[in-house]
């Protein structure tokens, strides 16, 4: 009975011996597997490096690399010697924004304009292409920014809104023996009926379009259409009752029909 309680102690003690042997003989960052030494890889836990980093897993061993626009103390780090930390390439002046660009610790575009899909530079945004302007306005783009244009007959506020001008109070627009009538972008007149004989002025922008078929006694009925200009034209028509002539055309300063220079 004890010789074979003895063996039992032996053999197990034996066990044990050859196992910690075993163990013995695989180095730093090596475990056993199936009785072998097998690599350790360190990289296989998560965050092993910290952030901003790359683990890189070598046989026995690992290193850690820093992402682009990070470093660290030392080049090929382990976890317990060092963590990536950021590079202000703006205070470093590793690298230059050109163009459109300010640096923000990162070269971005400017107000107007958007990253190139060509190039590394900066494209100008049409803000045209929306409606930006509102109605009775034209949009015009420049580089970096817009302005608005009002439609003729229309006035821009400062929140780049454009409302209708009312030219019907103003006596300087219709003349003597004339009513005004505002309408959206424009104005009409309308003359009195039935005058012998009448001196018209009439101050308008480039243009004077008449849309009576013609003249009749005493200007019955004339109209005039502003186009956009700085310029201003005045007309003197002296016409007497009996006088009928056809002036459908548009008269500018330079071609006016003849009588009424």
């Amino acid at each position: 009975m004890f010789p074979n309680t003895q063996l039992k102690w032996t053999l197990l003690l034996l066990g044990l011996f050859l196992q910690s042997s075993e163990s013995r003989q695989c180095g730093v960052g090596f475990k056993i597997k199936n009785k072998i030494c097998v690599d350790e890889d360190e990289c296989s836990t998560s965050n092993q490096c910290g952030d901003h980093a790359q683990c890189v897993n070598t046989p026995g061993s690992y290193y850690c690399t820093c992402n682009e626009g990070f470093r660290s103390a030392t080049a090929n780090f382990t976890a317990e010697q060092g963590q990536c930390e950021d590079i202000n390439e703006c205070v470093e002046k590793t690298r230059e924004c050109t163009g459109d660009m300010v640096c923000v610790n990162k070269c971005i575009c400017r107000k107007g304009y958007r990253p190139s899909r060509t190039d590394s530079g900066c494209d100008d945004v049409d803000e045209c292409l929306s409606s930006v302007c509102g109605v009775h306005s034209s949009c015009t783009n420049t580089p970096g920014s817009f302005f608005c244009i009002c439609s003729p007959g229309f006035h821009r506020h400062e929140n780049n809104t454009c409302t209708d001008i009312n030219e019907s109070p103003d006596p300087d627009v219709c003349g003597r023996n004339a009513q005004g009538f505002n309408h959206s972008g424009g104005y009409s007149c309308k003359y009195a009926t039935r005058v012998t004989c009448v001196e018209f002025t009439a101050v308008a922008l480039t243009h004077l379009a008449v849309s009576s078929a013609s003249v009749l006694q005493g200007f019955t009925d004339m109209r005039t259409t502003p186009v956009q200009t700085s310029m201003r034209v005045q007309i003197q028509m002296f016409v007497a009752e009996t006088h009928r002539a056809s002036i459908i055309q548009a008269a500018t300063a330079a071609n006016m029909p003849r009588g009424l220079q």
